[in-house]
């Protein structure tokens, strides 16, 4: 069980990781700096990419442990069930909360954009968690 969730969890935050990365870093990264108060210092000119690649497993440890031990997913189907419902509300309520205390967003598109995004990507790993750990699941047997 622990190496079916270590090896999920490493494959889910590589999909995440590439799929941030491509709609966050290319696709949605000018738009979003413009959706954001203009403070000076508060972003960073590079992101920490230890801290990015560390956040990128524990969502998907989030995910692969849901899927392992509650949601007992073993295909692309039932894990992306598990992480789009699990990562729509995490987004959510973390763009809720920055909403109701931050002065650094600018408008309503961007949370709406970003729980979108987290969402499909969410849902992209949990698709490959669940075939991790269905495949996993096949050969023990």
């Amino acid at each position: 069980m622990i190496v079916r969730f270590i090896v999920s969890s490493l494959a889910g935050g590589i999909v995440l990781f590439l799929l941030g990365f491509l709609i966050y870093g290319l696709f949605l990264e000018a738009w979003m700096r413009t959706q954001i108060a203009d403070l000076p210092g508060m972003m960073k000119e590079e992101p920490d990419m230890i801290a990015l690649a560390v956040f990128n497993l524990v969502l998907a440890g989030m995910i692969a442990f849901v899927a392992e031990n509650w949601a007992k997913a073993r295909n692309f189907v039932d894990g992306l069930k598990v992480g789009g419902v699990l990562i729509f509300f995490y987004s959510m309520s973390v763009n809720l909360s920055f909403t109701a205390f931050m002065n650094v967003i600018t408008s309503i598109s961007a949370p709406i954009v970003d729980v979108f995004a987290m969402t499909f990507m969410g849902t992209i790993a949990g698709g490959v968690i669940g075939i991790v750990l269905g495949k996993m699941r096949g050969s023990e047997s």
